[in-house]
């Protein structure tokens, strides 16, 4: 290989890099958007008293669970496991964005 040839692979890895992180990130905002994944927060207190709101909140980024047994429901409860251990990087970034507020 020449040196003609470098910058050209390095264009060429950098565009398909970039679409594939695009269709990820499109594809993990779609989820969010369907409620497949959901942002749950839980109060943080002492054990010795009830939470209140001057209480930190941990937010967690997870699967969502659907009410419905049938139809779209039930595809959104089979396929969300799968959905969030594919997207396990992003979500764990967007709960930490989230928990540094």
């Amino acid at each position: 290989m020449d040196s003609s040839q470098f910058p050209r692979r390095l264009a060429k890895t950098l565009i398909i890099s970039s679409i594939v992180l695009s269709v990820y990130i499109g594809g993990y905002a779609l989820m969010r958007w369907r409620k497949v994944l959901v942002r749950t927060g839980v109060w943080v207190a002492p054990a010795d008293r009830m939470p209140d709101k001057g209480d930190a909140i941990v937010y967690r980024i997870r699967e969502g669970r659907d009410a419905r047994t049938e139809g779209v429901g039930a595809l959104k409860n089979v396929i969300a496991k799968p959905v969030a251990v594919f997207f396990a990087p992003v979500c764990w970034m967007e709960s930490r964005v989230w928990n540094s507020m």
